[in-house]
């Protein structure tokens, strides 16, 4: 979810902008897919071939609109994944009593270990 991490780190005003902008742009590209879907309609119900060929041209552009909304979708999120794990923030459960770590065991094998400190 756009801006949990934000949130998570008690970022609440740059947590809404990733909300909010995630969803405007959601709701952005459904727009346009509707508005291409009503234009291929369109062409294929009217048989006036004039009006075929200029509904098929608006049908394209908002094919075009609905990509760009798409990659402005894929790009905020990647920008919010970016700022909620690079930027400082406070974390909320920081417990330094856990320690996970990859070691190796006497036959060069790979092990996973969890430790706990009391």
């Amino acid at each position: 979810v756009p801006g949990w991490g934000q949130f998570y780190k008690k970022q609440y005003v740059r947590g809404s902008i990733f909300l909010g902008a995630e969803l405007a742009s959601i709701a952005t590209s459904m727009y346009f897919h509707n508005r291409y879907n009503y234009n291929i309609k369109r062409s294929l119900e009217t048989p006036i071939l004039d009006l075929q060929i200029e509904y098929t041209n608006r049908a394209h552009k908002q094919q075009l609109y609905r990509n760009i909304s798409i990659g402005t979708c894929v790009a905020i999120w990647a920008l919010n994944v970016l700022d909620a794990t690079l930027l400082d923030g406070r974390p909320r459960y920081l417990d330094s009593n856990i320690d996970l770590s990859l070691n190796s065991t006497p036959k060069n094998e790979l092990m996973l270990s969890l430790s706990y400190k009391f």
